[in-house]
């Protein structure tokens, strides 16, 4: 269907007569809706892929500068010349459109121009954690059956490691080096721990030439927006990170959200201290750059201190955050360069309602732009009138086109509810549930592709949630819903339906579909998948199983499906959502999902196969919940300074449990299951617990924990 006049005119008459009579929302978010919609309709009728909206942002600003970093820049030429010898080197060496080359690098300037170049061949991307090492990291290379490895001189190591494991062994290695650097002590000791590593930086410079152009009539012309672009990790219930697949349609959709929502400005300069492998700082921060020809000034690690220096050295006026990062920020003492920078917008997600009004005060934010969403999932939300404390509002005229609601749930299990006609129920206002979505394969907007694992695609969809052979994405948690429409996030597990706010678990009503939140309840935010459109559809990850773990059926009527985001939300009346908290067995510190399996997996093995628990602790005034692990040791025999060095060996940092529990027995259900939810409320308050607890130190040891220092972490003083 070509959109016309016509077709707009009944879509355009009820957007502006029911903004004119809610004064929640203006005319202005109206329109801006629709620029984004229409945007995306006419990039996925011409067929738009990444490369070639990035390509026609380059042929319009060639010289302006597209990525900033400490001395070093790239315009959007260079950045489109060593994509495009990227591309041809790969493509001469016989990696053809559907293979997988695993990126492990951090951030630096060419990070994007490496995964866009292969995309031109048609290769998909899996971008790698930085962080990860030895199981985990095979794991994340295999699980996306990567063909190649590209990797920076300092994590050669890492990549060394694992070299003769299945899996990996035999995978050629491409070791790209900082600025085509000649041999250094550190790049000489790269090559010696990859001594058959391509030097890939020298091979890409000399095929080149020193010529701007490179021949790539060999390239294929049929990628198509629904092609994957690359792979981007998340953690969840199963323990190993999963390879979630990032279509072009999906990767354009989240960047121009942001940019039109949010009215971006073509001379913006955005601050990108995140992780490019994630999908805030590589799908969103430098989304905006490539395909809306913004500047962005990225930074190798995030630092507090230097936050506000850098905003004013980039002369940047927008800066993306995680919600650590606005604490840690607000943790700095007070200095002149508090106002001094030029940001008027900040947007990211997990800014805590209790620092928010502090932090736009004391740094004079104009904008807040907190938004929600997975990075597979097709249920995403986004602020954009700075309701504080929300995550975002759908005004009534967009939900037909992007079907999302919440769905009561078991808060205390994250179990979907189902009313007694089999069918979920939707959340009233105030009432915490499910966020989902409805899946709609035939619309990008609304499909869920899922992971590179297909089981865990499919636990992530519910079936039959409103109607028989409805499907819906189902986010994993849980948000509430005012009474304006604004949705505010409550906990972890998208219209929300009721669950068990504590596991997640979906309830259904007597007739055996989902019950929708009211107000104010919790419930799991889901989303309507509908394969046919773009904006409903679920790709979901690499692995199908893990893909399918993340679909509803029969939601509100046989067959419907929703993806679910695992996530409880709370709407209020006017509409608002507010996250709540995430169900599963999950938990998030220093901006990053720790999967509770995979830690107690490490540790089991480290104290010989004791029984262990692993689960996530409030500290007050902190973002997240740190790990606490509990391990049974009746006779005391765990090695503290042999665990701790296991530990630091296998674990990334964020993972690392911050408290250690000695148990002499490990509370059991009925059904041999461990009694989580009673540890996690012990915590580690001494006046509740008798058993030894040990602390984590800077230095990566273990220390008997004491009163006083619960007293520093109670207060708020403790710098974790």
């Amino acid at each position: 269907m070509v959109i016309t006049i016509t077709t707009l005119l009944p879509f355009l008459n009820r957007t502006l007569r029911e903004s004119a009579n809610n004064t929640h929302y203006s005319t202005h978010t109206a329109i801006i809706f629709l620029k984004l919609n229409l945007c995306l309709y006419r990039y996925e009728r011409a067929g738009a892929t990444v490369v070639q909206i990035f390509e026609s942002v380059v042929a319009r600003q060639p010289d302006k500068v597209a990525f900033l970093m400490d001395d070093g820049r790239l315009t959007f030429g260079q950045v489109k010349q060593l994509a495009d010898r990227i591309a041809a080197h790969f493509y001469a060496k016989g990696f053809r459109k559907g293979d997988t080359i695993a990126l492990l690098m951090e951030t630096r300037l060419e990070y994007p121009c490496i995964w866009l170049g292969l995309s031109k061949v048609g290769i998909v991307t899996a971008l790698i954690n930085s962080n990860l090492r030895k199981e985990t990291l095979r794991h994340s290379i295999t699980v996306a059956n990567s063909k190649a490895i590209i990797v920076s001189p300092e994590l050669a190591g890492a990549i060394a490691e694992i070299n003769e494991q299945e899996g990996i062994k035999g995978l050629p290695v491409h070791l790209f080096r900082p600025d085509g650097a000649p041999d250094t002590a550190s790049s000489s000791s790269s090559s010696d721990l990859l001594p058959d590593a391509e030097d890939l930086r020298l091979s890409v410079d000399s095929s080149g030439s020193g010529s701007s152009n490179v021949d790539l009539s060999a390239l294929p012309n049929d990628i198509s927006p629904k092609d994957k672009l690359v792979y981007i990790y998340t953690s969840g219930t199963t323990g190993m990170p999963k390879a979630a697949v990032i279509t072009n349609l999906r990767y354009t959709f989240m960047a121009l959200g942001c940019y039109y929502m949010l009215s971006f400005r073509d001379d913006d300069i955005i601050y990108n201290s995140l992780p490019l492998y994630h999908s805030a700082g590589g799908m969103i921060g430098v989304g905006s750059v490539l395909l809306c020809g913004v500047t962005a000034a990225l930074r190798k690690k995030f630092s507090a201190s230097n936050f506000w220096a850098d905003c004013i050295r980039y002369k940047c006026t927008v800066a993306q955050y995680i919600g650590e990062i606005c604490r840690f920020v607000l943790m700095t003492p007070p200095k002149p360069t508090d106002t001094q920078h030029s940001v008027r917008l900040m947007f990211g997600n997990g800014l805590r309602p209790q620092i928010w009004p502090q932090f736009v005060s004391r740094f004079n934010i104009k904008q807040i732009g907190e938004f929600y969403g997975s990075t597979e999932g097709n249920s995403n939300l986004l602020n954009i009138d700075n309701t504080m404390g929300a995550v975002g509002f759908v005004p009534n005229f967009a939900k037909a086109i992007y079907p999302v609601t919440l769905i009561r749930c078991d808060e205390e299990t994250g179990e979907i509810i189902r009313g007694s006609d089999g069918f979920c129920i939707k959340c009233r206002p105030g009432e915490p549930g499910v966020f989902v979505g409805k899946i709609n394969p035939k619309k990008a907007l609304n499909s869920f592709v899922g992971y590179a694992d297909k089981a865990a695609s499919e636990k992530k969809v519910l079936h039959d949630v409103f109607r028989k052979g409805d499907i819906f994405f189902n986010s994993g948690d849980i948000l509430v819903q005012d009474l304006l429409g604004n949705y505010y996030f409550k906990d972890r597990t998208g219209d929300t339906f009721r669950c068990d706010e504590e596991t997640g678990e979906i309830i259904r009503g007597s007739d055996g579909f989902c019950i929708k939140c009211r107000p104010g309840e919790p419930g799991v935010f889901v989303g309507k998948i509908n394969p046919k459109k773009a904006l409903n559809s679920f790709v979901g990850y690499a692995d199908k199983a893990a893909s399918e773990k993340k679909v509803l059926h029969d939601v509100f009527r046989k067959g419907d499906i929703f993806f679910n985001s695992g996530d409880i939300l709370v709407q209020d009346l006017l509409g608002n959502y507010y996250f709540k908290d995430r169900t599963g067995d999950t938990f998030r510190w220093r901006g990053e999902n720790v999967a509770t399996s995979e830690v107690e997996g490490v540790i089991t093995t480290i104290v010989g196969l004791k029984d262990c628990a692993v689960y996530g602790v409030d500290i007050p005034e902190t973002e997240g919940k740190a790990g606490m692990a509990a391990i049974v040791d009746p006779e005391g025999k765990v090695d503290l300074e042999q665990l701790a060095a296991g530990i630091r060996a296998s674990l990334p940092a964020y993972a690392r449990p911050l408290f250690i529990r000695v148990l002499s027995e490990v509370p059991m259900t009925t059904t041999f299951k461990l009694k989580k939810r009673d540890l996690q409320v012990d915590g580690y308050d001494l006046t509740k617990i008798k058993d030894p607890i040990y602390f984590l130190q800077s230095n990566g040891t273990y220390r008997r924990f004491t009163a006083d220092d619960h007293e520093t972490i109670k207060s708020g003083k403790a710098r974790l």
